[in-house]
C-alpha cells in the first residue's frame, strides 16, 4: 500500500526551475529551460489517482504540473503555459503566445537576493 502526500513541488531558483522533492528520502528531480521565468506550479492529479480517491497503492504523483511561464529579455512579452509529466518532470505540453508588452515576473515566491525591494513597505505606510 502507498503512502500518499510524500511529494512536494515547488519554483526555485528565482522562479526558473521546478523542483520535485521526495519528503521521504529527500531526493529531488526538476526541470529547467534557460531564461523561462515560471509561477508556482500547480498538481493536477490524474482521474481516479491517489490524490482523487482512488485506489491506495495507485501512484500519488500520477497527474501533470501546471504552470504560466514568461521569457526573459529580450522576449519578456512572450508567455507561455507549460505543463509536465508530475512522475518524471518532462514537458508534456506547452501553450505560447506573446502580448502587446512586457509581462512582469510572477512574484508569489520570487526572492531577490540584493535587497531591492527594503523600502517598498515605509513608502507605503
Amino acid at each position: 500500500m502507498a503512502v500518499c502526500n510524500i511529494w512536494t513541488y515547488y519554483a526555485a531558483r528565482n522562479t526558473l526551475s521546478h523542483c520535485k522533492v521526495d519528503t521521504l528520502t529527500g531526493q529531488v528531480t526538476s526541470w529547467y529551460q534557460r531564461g523561462l521565468y515560471c509561477s508556482e506550479p500547480t498538481f493536477v492529479p490524474r482521474p481516479r489517482s491517489c490524490e482523487n480517491g482512488g485506489m491506495p497503492d495507485e501512484k500519488e504523483d500520477d497527474g501533470i504540473l501546471i504552470s504560466s511561464s514568461i521569457f526573459a529579455a529580450p522576449e519578456s512579452s512572450r508567455v507561455a503555459l507549460i505543463a509536465l509529466d508530475a512522475s518524471t518532470m518532462t514537458e508534456v505540453a506547452r501553450a505560447e503566445f506573446r502580448l502587446d508588452g512586457p509581462v512582469p515576473k510572477p512574484l508569489h515566491g520570487y526572492f531577490t537576493g540584493n535587497n531591492k525591494f527594503a523600502g517598498v513597505q515605509k513608502n507605503l505606510a
